[in-house]
């Protein structure tokens, strides 16, 4: 809040525990601008900042991984889009080790 401009340097910003989310803790973070033009830019540095203090400190966000399971013969529409995706890994001896 010191060192944005548009920020009340003199405000201690809070901060509120919301609840548990999917893979995440939910805070409320309650900063204060001069005017209203000034919010936007005291948010986009709010979370550049965080994101930098994370990295600095080793902490990972966990995104949820999603795998959606279709019944066979029910793809067809989605191939047409997407294409086949991948090429199963090929197995067998070339006598080789991992790669």
């Amino acid at each position: 809040m010191r060192t944005v401009t548009g920020g009340v340097a003199r405000f201690e910003p809070g901060l509120r525990f919301q609840g548990f989310g999917d893979s995440a803790i939910l805070l409320l973070v309650v900063l204060r601008a001069r005017e209203l033009e000034a919010v936007q830019t005291i948010r986009h540095e709010f979370v550049k900042r965080l994101q930098a203090r994370y990295r600095r400190e080793g902490i990972v966000i966990p995104y949820p991984i999603r795998t959606l399971d279709f019944a066979a013969g029910h793809t067809g529409g989605l191939m047409e889009v997407f294409g086949p995706g991948p090429a199963p890994p090929a197995r067998g001896g070339t006598g080789g080790g991992r790669v």
